[in-house]
């Protein structure tokens, strides 16, 4: 289980990184100034020097300029890093519309990572675990080492993260649907609050086999009392 700060703040950013435990951040989403907020986040990580962590983006355009805004960002992180392998990794969130599963296919295949955001219902979870696969002559797969492991870590056209929030028996539903159907993505388990919440998460994945796996995201007081 991973852990993710969840803020529009980049001054959250630099106390984060002091804790050993938390894995990147989730950007909140700005309506007004979203690339802004975004983007100051992704330069503080780097100043910091977390180049390990993971920046989970909102990407708050439709298709087809979704793609390319998510695109620009990561040319725009090479810049300043010095290439795409530098770090951090940035992670878009995209929707589970039609048109929003097609650009995450086009991300997909340049290697980049996506979250499919607001599953709420046992069908969307099942109805997101494949993402099409486009076969484009003119977006040409980029070159990048695996971020997530060996090749089987994951399924193939699989997203890398589908976001859940922890109502009910959902987590644990979903949890069951992906590992009997042998779908290999992480869960990420938004505004976790406490830790009978994460117990809670972990024991309804556990349950599920324990195949699928679990990342949650916490606001910094949460996330701070974590290590009481």
């Amino acid at each position: 289980m991973r852990f993710y700060l969840e803020t529009q703040h980049s001054y959250e950013v630099p106390e984060a990184a002091k804790l050993p435990w938390v894995a990147g951040v989730f950007a909140l989403e700005d309506r007004e100034q979203f690339r802004r907020t975004a983007w100051d986040i992704v330069e503080e990580a780097v100043r910091v020097g977390r180049r390990d962590w993971k920046l989970f983006l909102p990407v708050l355009t439709s298709s087809p300029y979704l793609a390319k805004t998510a695109i620009a960002m990561d040319k725009r992180l090479g810049g300043l890093t010095g290439g795409p392998l530098a770090g951090p990794t940035l992670v878009y969130l995209v929707g589970h519309s039609a048109g929003s599963l097609l650009d995450a296919s086009l991300l997909m295949q340049r290697s980049m990572e996506v979250c499919v955001t607001c599953v709420e219902t046992l069908s969307c979870a099942l109805a997101v675990s494949s993402i099409p696969k486009l076969t484009s002559p003119e977006r040409k797969p980029r070159r990048r080492a695996e971020t997530e492991g060996p090749p089987a870590s994951r399924t193939p056209w699989a997203p890398h993260y589908v976001e859940l929030f922890d109502e009910g028996t959902l987590v644990s539903d979903v949890a069951k649907l992906y590992s009997h159907y042998g779908v290999r993505t992480r869960l990420l388990v938004r505004r976790v609050r406490d830790h009978e919440q994460l117990d809670a998460i972990s024991r309804a994945v556990g349950a599920a086999g324990g195949s699928c796996l679990v990342d949650v995201t916490m606001d910094r007081y949460n996330i701070e009392r974590l290590s009481a």
